[in-house]
């Protein structure tokens, strides 16, 4: 009885580590915060829609090059934007602030996306990520941010 006892909490105490992994991220709708009529409006073309994994979503331009990837989850506490924020400054990577949207929120301007940060009512750590891909025209990098941003403005608007 002993030894079972013992391999039991053995199993238990090795197994903890991995029960954060699984609960890491819970992963929410992402065609309900930026839907398939919010990229099509703003980015002025034809798109679909196709769920890459929970919490994933990917707008593909039909005939074209342009793509936009939401992802809409509950980060793991403890993980903060500011605090990703500091991650990218110390790796050299720019990082711009964005005001008024959310808690808190990032553009990264060479990962082309931006990091919305809302507590949700019940307390919930809510991440929204939008990467705006291909956009072409002569300022494609003040573009791209736009539209990550104005998406995002929607978004935020919902949850």
């Amino acid at each position: 009885m002993h030894n079972k006892f013992v391999a039991l909490l053995l199993c238990s105490v090795a197994l903890t580590p991995f029960a954060d992994v699984t609960t890491a991220q819970t992963p929410l709708d992402p065609e309900k915060a930026v839907t398939l009529s919010d990229v099509q409006g703003l980015l002025e073309g034809k798109f679909t829609a196709r769920t890459v994994e929970p919490g994933l979503v990917k707008y593909e331009e039909v005939g074209g090059p342009r793509e936009v990837e939401v992802s809409f989850f509950i980060q793991s506490p403890g993980k903060t934007v500011s605090g990703v924020k500091q991650g990218i400054l110390q790796n050299g990577e720019p990082v711009e602030d964005v005001t008024g949207l959310g808690d808190a929120a990032i553009y990264r301007p060479q990962g082309v996306s931006i990091i919305v940060e809302k507590k949700s009512k019940a307390g919930d750590l809510q991440w929204l990520e939008i990467r705006v891909h291909d956009v072409e025209g002569a300022d494609k990098a003040a573009t791209t941010k736009r539209l990550a941003v104005e998406l995002a403005r929607l978004a935020v608007a919902r949850y």
